[in-house]
């Protein structure tokens, strides 16, 4: 019955994955990770986008864009997503923490865990006013 059982939980783990797993999985350091959200975020892709984030990260973004889960953020901010963003506007480091934000992306915080870099916080791109001074 024990085996049985962890056999269930092997086959849980392994479908349904975990925030480490994917291409989406922890980069090296936060411009990695920024520059892997910004080539994933465009094509609607979930697969690569949701794995970048922490599991508050993945809740903060789902939040932000009024979707039950990371998925369905990921499609409405690739509706809204404007323009290439290669690098963020501003950085500001703190700790293990990195706070990255530009205009078309929002922002997002990046924090050291283990294996490398995932965001661990969002607040979407402002929606009035003008962006950047």
């Amino acid at each position: 019955m024990k085996l049985a059982a962890i056999a269930v939980l092997a086959l849980f783990l392994t479908a349904c994955g975990s925030s480490a797993s994917g291409s989406g999985a922890p980069k090296a350091d936060p411009d990695a990770l920024w520059s892997a959200y910004v080539t994933a975020l465009p094509k609607a892709d979930a697969s690569a986008v949701c794995p970048l984030f922490t599991g508050e990260g993945a809740h903060a973004f789902a939040q932000a864009w009024e979707a039950t889960d990371c998925s369905g953020a990921v499609s409405k901010a690739a509706a809204e997503f404007s323009g290439t963003h290669a690098s963020p506007h501003t950085k500001d480091t703190k700790g293990n923490l990195v706070t990255m934000t530009d205009c078309g992306v929002g922002s997002l915080t990046a924090q050291k865990v283990d294996g490398g870099w995932q965001f661990s916080d969002y607040a979407p791109p402002p929606t009035v006013g003008y962006c950047g001074g």
